[in-house]
């Protein structure tokens, strides 16, 4: 092998097991990622209002917004999971339709 053979072939290496380590560190990645961005957010917040107000109460008034958003958040989650759950309740005749079609195609008695 050759000299320059020697340093192309870990180069690749190590360029797939990057590659393969950032596509399945996407579990961890992601809530680092927001976490940092609520940081970002919150961060000048809580320092003009250190500005003005006593340190303690800065926090405070910092995390009852965190918490406030949090809340709307999972409102927000919930209200879409039973708008979805009414639906399927409300098509559940329609998809045991589709079931008995399928089982019958399936199954080769029609």
């Amino acid at each position: 092998m050759t000299e320059r053979g020697r340093v192309v072939v870990p180069g690749i290496l190590t360029v797939i097991a990057t590659v393969a380590a950032v596509y399945f560190s996407g579990v961890v990645l992601a809530p680092v990622a927001c976490a940092l961005f609520i940081i970002a957010v919150l961060w000048p917040i809580q320092s003009r209002l250190e500005a003005r107000l006593h340190r303690v109460f800065a926090l405070a008034i910092v995390a009852a917004l965190l918490f406030g958003t949090f809340v709307v958040f999972m409102s927000v989650v919930t209200l879409s999971f039973g708008r979805i759950g009414r639906s399927l309740a409300m098509d559940a005749g329609q998809f045991q339709l589709l079931y008995n079609r399928l089982a019958e195609w399936l199954g080769g008695t029609e």
